[in-house]
């Protein structure tokens, strides 16, 4: 864009400047920031400063260290016969999303 933007997906940018702006699934909008990465995933949303992506490792590390599962697993999962999507979860259920 004439901006010096880059979007992929869904995306509808207002005054924005110098920015990636990544969205797998849904809409993602922008107004009056720039200088960002903005990566929209189903498993989780980042938002940095472009200057400082280097530092996504440490987050990365920090979602570890916390044992949270968004490092491991993923919301879509591919096997041979197809893939399955966990769209909700809770203490004792879990609801899938089947493609065969």
């Amino acid at each position: 864009t004439p901006e010096g933007n880059v979007h992929h997906g869904d995306v509808i940018s207002h005054k924005t400047e110098n920015s990636y702006v990544y969205a797998e699934s849904g809409l993602v909008t922008t107004v009056g920031v720039k200088d960002l990465v903005v990566v929209q995933t189903k498993d989780a949303v980042l938002i940095a400063d472009r200057h400082a992506v280097q530092d996504v490792k440490k987050v990365v590390e920090k979602i570890k260290a916390d044992g949270r599962h968004e490092h491991h697993m993923h919301r879509e999962v591919y096997r041979p016969w197809g893939k399955y999507d966990s769209i909700d979860a809770g203490e004792r259920y879990q609801v899938k999303r089947i493609t065969v």
